[in-house]
This record gives structure tokens, C-alpha cells and sequence, in this order.
């Protein structure tokens, strides 16, 4: 390492460690003034007196240094069960120079990480690695690569032993405020929240540094352009699993089914609808800031720092996505499901098909949702639903939104959620094909058609022109007459 990175590592280090010292400096001396005064002033009020020792006991009981009970983020990964991963970490490790962690483990998230856990305040702490396998899905091995060079960055440039006396020091700073509030010393809290405040944007600050050494050590070994692209397909598929997991595996898990994770992510992210969102927030992401609360830098931040790298020479490409160096991939997924659902079996859960997500589990749903609000519906049928779609108010007044969840829509939102949700099952009793791959709208197919059921009151509201062409569709499969609600 050059004279002036190490130096400028040193006095990180140096900073940190004066932030912590400082810290508890101003906390003992403030706990033994507590103590102090009430002897020196033996007048003072008993009421006063009985806060102040409180205050210094609460202070005393929040500085106390806890054991760092290390919880598992997922399944372990064990080298002889997946030798080409490991393969890759002692490759990254010994071109860092760096020992192997002791542990690494598959993680339910769009990200990977380094750190040191358990012991006491870093001592007798271990390695850990953490990589999340929707990224394993995304990346090529060789963006892989530059990852793991960018986490073992953080076992090179020390920031793991670091973090562990950071991050007590900021868990002791939030006790103290949060006991002394509660035991009626708030007044007292004031200097630790001034200090907090203080010491969360200096060590941010400094985290910020940290990612930046980082990304420049990544860049030196395997070469800037990977890392960048890893960034950016950081930034375009983190947010897009978690929607992915809410919006879609989520309703199919709550079905007691289990779904096939990374190839339903893989197909969401490739529905032409979710891909031109996604193209369209990253481009719009304007050049912002850095928070002062924020741990990592901007991605604008570090792509303009990575352009800035001296080239490396020949890059080696290696193509193949990262989950190709996974053994049983299907069996890793189920192990991972299994960590994160506690208290299920999940293994005993039947497996489901993407394909037959719709007809197994939208299907029942819309069709409970129509069955316990009949008596609104009437007799009302498919010829119906335009002047419905043009008058919800009299209808979304008597439907019953408790079925809908904590947090329900509208009364015209769960108006237009109905009538949806009874065209969508009445197609389905008509013969029609139920279509809802993850990331489209849900569509029903029959002969050379297609609807998409979940916006055909949207667009008879706001397109007058789509009634007619609404009309002509029924008439040519025979549903005008058909019942919204069917029979008891």
C-alpha cells in the first residue's frame, strides 16, 4: 500500500478512536458529577438529589460494554458443498492478502458483506461473509469478483476492527438517551444527544471513506469498469427484489405454496412494464449529496471516483453469472425460505410454478373478495360494468373493505377492486386462460383475445371510446349477460 493511503488509514483510525474515547471520557465525568455534587452540596433538595444518582446510575448502566451475540443472516455455506464459490473467495482473499472468514453465509437480499462478530468489543471476534443470492442471480462472475474484492477491502483497510468499537460505542450513546428518558432524567440527555448527533455524521463521514477505499482497492485488482457496472446493477435490482418479494412471493407464501425465488425475480425484472421502470428511475436519478447520515457515498459519487482509476491492463471477463458457481441452487433456496419463515415447515409446503400462481392463488382470493360482497353486486352483470366504471360512488359505499387487509384502499378504489376482481373470475368461469407471470398486469386469454381484467374500469372511466370496443369484446364471446356475482 502507498505511503499516503496507509496514512491516511492511520489518522481514519486515529479519528475514530479519539470519537470513542471522547465519548466515554464525557460520560464517566458527567456520571461522577452526578454522584459528586449531592455530598458537596448536602442541602440540596432530596427530590433533586434521588434524579442526579439515578441519572449517574442509568449513565453507568448504559456505558457497560455487551457480549456481541452474533446472529446467523442465513444459512451457512460450507466449502465442500459449494466448492466454486469458495474458490472465488480464496482467490479474492489471497490477492488481498487477507485470511479466509470463518464463516460464510447465503443471505435473503440483494446485497453481500464483510464483517468481524461475536467476542467482546472485537476481541476474539471471527470473520463472516454474507452473500445474497438474488445478486449471485444478477451479477457475472467476474462483477462478482469485483464485489468481493470491494468487501475484502474492509478486512485490508482494517474498517472490520473498527466497526465493532464504532458501533458499540453508538449502541451505548442510544442507551443512554433512550434509559435517561425514561427514568425521568430527559434533562440530562441533552449533551449525549448533542454528542450523538455529532459522533453518527463524523463516523458516517468516515464509513463514506471507507466505501471509497474500498471501490479503490477493488479497482486496482480487478479493474474499475466491473465494479462500476456491479454498482449500477446494484442500484437498478436492490429495490426491485424487495418489491418483487412484497408484490409477488409474499401473496403466494401466505398460500402455505412455494414458489421457485430467482427465476420469478428473473422474470420480474424482464417484464417489459418493471424493465422500463427501472431504466427510467436510474436514468432519472439525478448527481445528489451525501447525507450526512448516510454510510455509503451517492452512486454518481463513486462511478465518478472508479472513472478516475489507472487502467490494470486486460480485464478477465468471465460471462457466466454468479449463481452458476452455486451447487443445487433449488435446495439453497429452499434452505434459505426455511431460515426466514421460523415457526413453518416450509418444507412440507407444496412447490408451485409461477404459471399456475394465478389460477391457485390470485384466483381464490378475487373470488372470496366477490363471494362476501354479492348481495352488492346484485344481479348486476358484465354489460353492467361500464356505467359502473362511470359511477362507483352509490356501489363503493355498502362493500365490505375489512376483507381487504390492514390497510385498505378507497372506498372507490376497493369499488374498482371489486368489479375487477368479479370480471377477472367470471372470465375464468367462462373458459378463459388466467396469465399472471411476475412483473405483467394479470391477463386473461381466450381464442385470439386478451383483457387485462385489472384495468378495465380504469380505462371505461377514463376513455370513453373503450366502451364500445368493451361491448364488442363480450358480445363476441357471449358474457354481456353474464353475472358478476354468480349464485349462492
Amino acid at each position: 500500500m502507498a505511503p499516503q493511503k496507509r496514512s491516511s488509514l492511520a489518522a481514519r483510525a486515529a479519528l475514530a478512536v479519539a470519537l470513542l474515547i471522547v465519548f466515554y471520557v464525557l460520560a464517566i465525568a458527567i456520571a461522577v458529577f452526578l454522584v459528586w455534587w449531592p455530598f458537596a452540596m448536602p442541602h440540596a433538595p432530596a427530590k433533586l438529589i434521588l434524579i442526579s444518582l439515578v441519572g449517574a446510575a442509568v449513565i453507568g448502566w448504559s456505558l457497560l460494554p455487551r457480549f456481541d451475540h452474533f446472529t446467523r443472516p442465513g444459512p451457512a455455506l460450507r466449502e465442500a458443498e459449494q466448492p466454486r464459490l469458495f474458490a472465488e473467495l480464496r482467490s479474492i482473499a489471497a490477492r488481498t492478502r487477507q485470511s479466509m472468514p470463518e464463516e460464510v453465509y447465503a443471505i435473503h437480499d440483494f446485497n453481500a458483506f464483510v464483517a468481524e462478530r461475536g467476542g467482546f468489543l472485537g476481541i476474539g471476534s471471527r470473520r463472516v461473509v454474507g452473500v445474497g443470492l438474488p445478486l449471485l442471480q444478477t451479477l457475472t462472475v467476474s462483477e462478482l469478483r469485483a464485489v468481493l474484492a470491494h468487501e475484502f477491502g474492509h478486512f485490508h483497510g482494517g474498517d472490520t476492527k473498527l466497526g465493532p468499537w464504532v458501533y458499540k460505542t453508538r449502541s451505548a450513546i442510544g442507551r443512554t438517551i433512550v434509559n435517561l428518558q425514561g427514568a425521568e432524567s430527559s434533562f440530562l440527555s441533552a449533551p449525549f444527544e448533542f454528542y450523538g448527533d455529532f459522533f453518527v455524521r463524523t463516523t458516517r463521514a468516515i464509513a463514506r471513506e471507507q466505501e471509497l477505499s474500498a471501490d479503490r482497492l477493488a479497482a486496482s485488482l480487478v479493474g474499475g469498469p466491473l465494479l462500476a457496472e456491479a454498482l449500477r446493477k446494484a442500484e437498478r435490482f436492490g429495490p426491485a427484489y424487495t418489491a418483487f418479494l412484497q408484490l409477488e412471493v409474499a401473496p403466494v407464501l401466505s398460500a402455505r405454496l412455494r414458489p421457485p425465488l430467482l427465476s420469478g425475480f428473473e422474470h420480474f425484472v424482464s417484464a417489459p412494464e418493471i424493465a422500463t421502470l427501472l431504466d427510467r428511475d436510474l436514468d432519472a436519478e439525478e448527481p445528489r449529496a451525501a447525507d450526512p447520515f448516510d454510510s455509503h457515498p451517492p452512486l454518481d459519487e463513486r462511478i465518478a471516483a472508479l472513472a478516475t482509476a489507472p487502467p490494470i491492463g486486460p480485464i478477465e471477463c468471465d460471462a457466466r453469472r454468479g449463481i452458476e458457481l452455486i451447487e443445487d441452487v433449488a435446495a439453497l433456496e429452499l434452505e434459505l425460505l426455511a431460515f426466514h419463515l421460523e415457526g413453518v415447515d416450509v418444507r412440507t409446503w407444496p412447490p408451485i410454478e409461477w404459471a399456475q400462481v394465478g389460477q391457485a392463488v390470485l384466483l381464490p382470493e378475487w373470488q372470496r373478495f366477490v363471494r362476501e360482497n354479492r348481495t352488492v353486486l346484485g344481479d348486476r352483470t358484465f354489460s353492467d360494468v361500464t356505467a359502473l366504471s362511470r359511477n362507483l360512488t352509490a356501489l363503493a359505499r355498502s362493500i365490505r373493505r375489512d376483507l381487504l387487509g390492514e390497510n385498505p384502499p378507497s372506498e372507490l378504489q376497493a369499488a374498482r377492486l371489486l368489479i375487477d376482481s368479479a370480471l377477472a373470475a367470471g372470465l375464468v368461469r367462462a373458459g378463459w386462460t388466467l396469465e399472471a407471470a411476475p412483473g405483467t398486469p394479470v391477463r386473461a386469454r381466450k381464442d385470439d383475445d386478451t383483457l387485462e381484467p385489472f384495468g378495465v374500469t380504469k380505462k371505461l372511466a377514463e376513455d370513453l371510446g373503450y366502451g364500445a370496443d368493451f361491448a364488442a369484446l363480450l358480445a363476441r364471446h357471449g358474457l354481456s349477460s353474464e353475472r358478476l356475482a354468480p349464485p349462492a
